[in-house]
């Protein structure tokens, strides 16, 4: 029996900047549904570099403290004032109980690394 697919996309857009002390802010999210087990939910992620130097091997990584979901991105140059998106597929448990749990999304790079949190809603 095939699993029924749920195509739920996270819009987190993040804004890089490689200023003195390299900032990564996270501008947004937005979540269209739930998420329930077993099934695959993409996230997407947008990052700009909005800085006139190029970033080098910027890394995006999804995990979560409370339940075993993991998604990563291919480390990327970032050229001045483009922006690299990713689909980073996460695979929701088959026996995570229904609630709410954070998710860490983590952006980083040979100098810098940030962490956000998100909720994210199982049923």
């Amino acid at each position: 029996m095939m699993k029924k697919l749920m195509i739920l996309v996270a819009f987190v857009l993040l804004t890089v900047s490689a200023v003195a002390g390299e900032k990564i802010n996270l501008r947004r999210t937005g979540y269209d549904e739930v998420m329930h087990p077993g099934c695959e939910t993409p996230v997407f992620i947008s990052i700009a570099n909005i800085d006139d130097r190029k970033l080098d091997r910027v890394n995006v990584r999804i995990d979560s403290p409370d339940i075993d979901i993991l998604g990563y991105a291919r480390a990327a140059d970032i050229s001045a004032g483009h922006s690299v998106s990713y689909v980073i597929p996460l695979d929701i448990p088959l026996n995570t109980p229904p609630g709410d749990y954070y998710f860490r999304i983590t952006v980083s790079n040979d100098d810098v690394e940030r962490q956000y949190y998100r909720i994210l809603s199982v049923q």
